[in-house]
């Protein structure tokens, strides 16, 4: 199951659960916040046995490491 909604302009809010067969612990969990990267905000990650649970907060823009600012123009492909 995954669930992804936009909160504002730049900022997306995901929701993950999944059981899983292959890959899985005991037990695991993660909690990180990033700033001044690409996709910048707080991650929570929690594995039980097979359980997987993920929440994302997260800005969608790109961080421009040469101006210390965020891309607001995607340069075209």
């Amino acid at each position: 199951m995954f669930y992804d909604f936009q909160l504002s302009k730049n900022l997306s809010f995901e929701i993950q659960l999944e059981w899983n067969e292959t890959h899985w612990q005991y037990f695991n969990f993660n909690i990180r916040w990033s700033r001044k990267t690409d996709h910048a905000g707080l991650k929570f990650n929690l594995q039980i046995y097979k359980l997987y649970f993920n929440i994302d907060i997260y800005d969608h823009r790109h961080w421009d490491y040469d101006n210390d600012c965020w891309q607001e123009n995607y340069p075209e492909d």
